[in-house]
């Protein structure tokens, strides 16, 4: 039986596990879990992409990112899980 959440629902472990909160004019800071790592114990890349975006909503002017672009050259640093801390704002630039 699938477990069904709504868009805005903060049931989901997924939810809970991508929260950041805002410390400062576009700096926010978020708990990484370990629930969400790969085969070689470090984050996966999808899921710091994930919390990265929800710091993204919050600065900018309309509720979703039309689009994101990640580039991975080696895994996630290997981290304990725990606090981090980044400033985050949207790139307004061209090609």
């Amino acid at each position: 039986m699938h477990h069904l959440t709504t868009p805005h629902s903060s049931d989901h472990p997924f939810d809970a596990d991508t929260k950041v909160e805002a410390t400062a004019d576009d700096t926010f800071t978020a708990t990484i879990s370990d629930r969400w790592n790969a085969l070689a114990g470090s984050p996966n890349g999808g899921y710091l992409l994930a919390v990265c975006l929800q710091a993204l909503r919050q600065t900018m002017p309309f509720p979703d990112p039309l689009g994101s672009r990640r580039s991975s050259c080696a895994p996630a640093r290997r981290a304990r899980r725990g606090s981090a801390r980044w400033p985050a704002a949207p790139y307004r630039g061209s090609r």
